[in-house]
């Protein structure tokens, strides 16, 4: 329990009481002794003055009404001014041996069988995994769905993107490939990087889960899962409606089957995008560095998803971005669930002979014309790969969350000592008005010591 300025009934109902000034340890040991130990370095209680108020004086610029100088001494010597000298001689005294050695004593027998039949026993966590995840979920899901206004405003963006790019593009010419994946690929792309604006609210999350993290309420994997899982209802129903509108009014194959594979994709590439945003705001110390990668990483998604940049013109050093582009795989998958389906995959269309011209199916050649393999096996790999990326993911951001925290633990705060310059102090306030900074506490000068018991 800390205390400034305690009362005097106060002060006596604790055994044991802790010093501190500048970060130092004045002193810490049994009550009744600090003023006797006090007094032996030459600083007198006056009769009238309470313990508390005379114990917080010293080490400030009110000790000299408590100094009384020793014979046969150098007063500049013999009185300690600063928090360090005090420290210095407190760990010189016998107080502070006889603390190490009870620290450093063995256990008695008595504590160590209890310590064995209720501490060692006790789990760290309450609950088990299934149960964390799904309370976190619950609550998680919760939070999300009580934000009215960015539910509001994000499927206002969905319906008039949706209205615009199906009137736009209505009852598209499917023989104008680029138009074709065109719009594919812009739907994707909305959608998905459209989830970069959860990267505050994933930093905010992150603070409270440092919290909760510290006493055990639950599991890194948990957190992590719930997060994610919770922005499935939302991510879910933005690919429906989005995806209705751009699908039926821009005329892709009128067929159940191949709308709900259209659908599965955008909304696994979706969440896959919310799991790399997560991700990096786990890896990120503040917004100023998670802003910056986040639109950095966009651009590879844009430019490596085969679209802008096909696939056979990409550097060979490059390919690899390709590859793991989880943009790239949805819009690979897409187009041969179309292009591969019997109303495209014949060699005559729309008077033209496929076969005989390019000794290919009319759908073959389109996607060839954006070095799309043309496998139909590639429209599953796509799906179990963006499983695989999502689970990923949600391994990689609860690994950082449990081995790598941004937060200040116990005992981590840096203070000044009272030597310190006056610019020193200045740039230290500063720090602490910058919200986005590092979670670094910045020296601040203190006259009070603080006392704690």
């Amino acid at each position: 329990m800390a205390l400034l300025q305690p009362a005097p009934e106060v002060l006596e109902l604790f055994d044991n009481i802790l010093l501190l000034n500048d970060g130092e340890v004045m002193y810490h040991g049994p009550r009744e002794q600090a003023v006797p130990y006090f007094e032996s370095l030459g600083f007198v209680c006056p009769p009238d003055r309470d313990v508390a108020d005379y114990l917080l004086d010293l080490g400030t610029d009110q000790q000299y009404q408590f100094e009384v100088a020793k014979p046969h001494a150098s007063f500049s010597l013999q009185t300690p001014r600063l928090a360090s000298e005090f420290a210095d001689l407190f760990r010189q005294s016998a107080t502070h041996q006889d603390v190490v050695q009870a620290l450093d004593a063995p256990w008695s027998s008595e504590r160590l069988h209890d310590a064995e039949q209720h501490l060692v026993k006790m789990p760290e966590f309450r609950q088990s995994a299934w149960a964390g995840t799904w309370t976190l979920i619950r609550r998680q899901t919760t939070i999300t769905l009580r934000n009215v206004d960015f539910i509001r405003v994000r499927a206002l963006m969905v319906v008039v993107m949706g209205l615009i790019y199906g009137s736009t593009f209505y009852h598209v010419d499917p023989t104008n490939i680029q138009v074709s994946l065109g719009i594919l690929y812009q739907a994707t792309m909305f959608l998905a990087l459209g989830q970069s604006s959860q990267t505050p609210g994933f930093l905010a999350a992150r603070e409270i889960y440092y919290k909760h993290r510290r006493a055990n309420f639950y599991r890194a994997s948990s957190f992590a899962i719930a997060s994610l899982v919770a922005l499935v209802p939302t991510s879910v129903a933005e690919c429906i409606v989005l995806g209705s509108l751009v699908y039926w009014m821009c005329g892709f194959i009128t067929e159940v089957g191949y709308f709900l594979v259209f659908l599965l994709f955008i909304t696994l590439t979706n969440l896959a995008l919310c799991g790399w945003f997560f991700t990096l705001t786990t890896m990120s110390a503040n917004f100023n560095i998670v802003k910056p990668m986040t639109t950095f990483s966009i651009v590879f998604y844009i430019i490596f998803a085969g679209f802008v940049v096909p696939m056979g013109q990409i550097p060979d050093f490059f390919i690899w971005v390709y590859w793991i582009n989880p943009v790239a795989w949805c819009l690979r998958s897409v187009a041969v669930s179309q292009y591969r389906s019997p109303k495209f995959d014949v060699c005559v269309y729309a008077g033209d002979n496929y076969c005989e011209k390019y000794n290919m199916t009319m759908g073959e050649y389109l996607l060839s014309e954006y070095d799309i393999p043309s496998g139909k096996a590639w429209v599953w790999a796509g799906a179990v790969y963006l499983i695989f990326v999502n689970v990923f993911f949600a391994a990689v951001s609860s690994l950082i969350l449990e081995y790598k925290r941004y937060d200040v633990s116990a005992g981590a705060a840096v203070v000044a000592s009272s030597t310190e310059d006056k610019t020193t102090s200045a740039q230290a306030e500063e720090g602490q008005q910058q919200q986005e900074a590092s979670y670094i506490k910045y020296p601040t000068k203190k006259s009070l010591p603080t006392l704690s018991s």
